[in-house]
């Protein structure tokens, strides 16, 4: 179950706050990360069943020391294409999709003050850098944020499974690759009261496809009265990298930036900022208006990305406009110079 969007932002309680760190604490002591890579992940199903949790121990890298759970069937597939990309996402890039849960060893400074405040109160002292725990929830399109109870209760019980699983190999009853098809994976689920290993094969989900659909009447007015062009235009819809709160103790969304420029002069045709996790419609829709404004319709549209092509795509071929990914050299200065401004 893709949980995120169906979950509420209920915080968690004082014992849930309880059993996270004395959990996380357990799993630091027993330092999984000197018996697990970062290529491992073991399979952990949530017992109330809103979870399904692919888990990372980190430490291998030597970089940072934790847990992170991907989540859910777009979880899994940021997990396969971390694994498969010789360039891991990071940034605006690795928030645009991620599901997941995160435990690490940060500092101080990474903390809320509220943060820091509900530790004292629970009675735990913290010293030195990367000595604290830091615990954060992303969900697609969305700034990292602190856990609801709800992530609390399943981060608890994944970082017992994974610390349980990385001392039964420390102790040499269990080897998670002997006489293993490598596609499979440990999956770690709660029968009758105990939690039982099973085998399972990681294979790519197929999510389900947005939709793209354009209103067909308004397609045909654009295309009636107005000729094509030569011009091309360089577009995206794509998100920016600072987070926008509603309010102060709301998650922050990503904007969404939409711009259109004249390729040949740099002329700015059209800019609009968008607001949480913007459909399709959405994105299209300032595109769409300016098709209905100006005199000529382009030749060609460029896009700096495959799903803001993937998103124009029914607009473009109803109008009989070409469509590329490729270089927005035009593009890319503009929106460079306004990142800037909006940023600093």
């Amino acid at each position: 179950m893709d949980q995120q969007e169906t979950q509420t932002e209920v915080n968690p309680t004082r014992e849930q706050w309880l059993a996270l760190h004395h959990a996380f604490r357990s799993y630091c002591e027993a330092r999984p990360w000197e018996r697990l890579a970062n290529e491992d992940v073991l399979v952990v199903n949530d017992p109330l069943g809103h979870f399904k949790g692919y888990c990372v121990a980190l430490g291998d890298g030597g970089i940072a020391y934790g847990l992170g759970v991907y989540l859910g069937d777009r979880g899994l597939l940021n997990y396969l294409a971390t694994m498969t990309s010789e360039d891991e996402p990071c940034g605006v890039e690795a928030l645009e999709w991620g599901v997941a849960l995160s435990a690490v060893l940060g500092d101080r400074e990474e903390l809320g003050n509220g943060e820091r405040k509900g530790m004292r109160e629970l009675g735990f002292r913290y010293r030195g850098r990367g000595r604290w725990p830091v615990f954060r929830s992303v969900i697609p399109g969305h700034w990292p944020w602190y856990l609801n109870g709800d992530e609390a209760r399943f981060l608890t019980v994944a970082l017992d499974n994974v610390r349980d699983v990385a001392e039964r190999i420390g102790q040499g009853v269990l080897d998670l690759y002997a006489d293993r098809d490598p596609s499979e994976a440990l999956t770690r689920s709660l029968r009758d009261g105990v939690w039982r290993d099973e085998w399972s094969v990681l294979r790519p989900p197929a999510l389900p496809a947005e939709d793209h659909r354009v209103d067909t009447d308004r397609l045909q007015s654009i295309s009636g009265s107005t000729p094509v062009g030569t011009a091309v235009w360089e577009v995206t819809a794509s998100y920016i990298p600072t987070g926008v709160q509603d309010g102060r103790d709301t998650r922050p969304y990503l904007p969404t930036l939409v711009m259109v420029i004249e390729s040949g002069s740099g002329l700015i045709l059209t800019v609009r900022m968008l607001g949480r996790v913007p459909s399709a419609a959405e994105r299209q829709e300032p595109v769409l208006e300016l098709l209905e404004q100006v005199d000529r319709l382009p030749g060609a549209v460029v896009c700096d990305r495959e799903d803001t092509a993937a998103v124009l795509a029914p607009i473009t071929r109803a109008l009989d406009i070409g469509l590329y990914v490729g270089p927005t050299p035009a593009l890319d200065s503009i929106k460079n110079d306004l990142l800037a401004t909006i940023l600093n």
